[in-house]
């Protein structure tokens, strides 16, 4: 649901996605899970990306680019469902 706090988010987010030159090319969409909470799409991957809220956009994309691109060496990016940027400082990944 878009209210006036998820709109004002969605605009931060995609502020910061824009200014990525890999993200810019790879989002393809943003859900609105809950107030405060958003999923992120990607054109190329099989997964979904929790963002969680908008604090600390800044830190949860460079621990998103540190995994992905570990994760891309290895391979193993298929093998993923759900990877979570809520937590503090962590990439929680669920498999397939």
């Amino acid at each position: 649901r878009i209210t006036g706090s998820t709109l004002e988010d969605a605009y931060v987010i995609l502020e910061y996605i824009n200014k990525d030159d890999f993200l810019r090319k790879n989002v393809i969409g943003i859900h609105i899970e809950d107030e405060g909470k958003y999923q992120l799409l990607f054109r190329m991957e099989s997964f979904v990306v929790n963002l969680g809220g908008v604090e600390n956009l800044n830190g949860k994309f460079k621990n998103f680019m540190a995994f992905y691109a570990k994760a891309h060496k290895d391979k193993t990016l298929a093998e993923y469902a759900t990877i979570s940027l809520e937590f503090n400082n962590q990439v929680v990944c669920t498999k397939i």
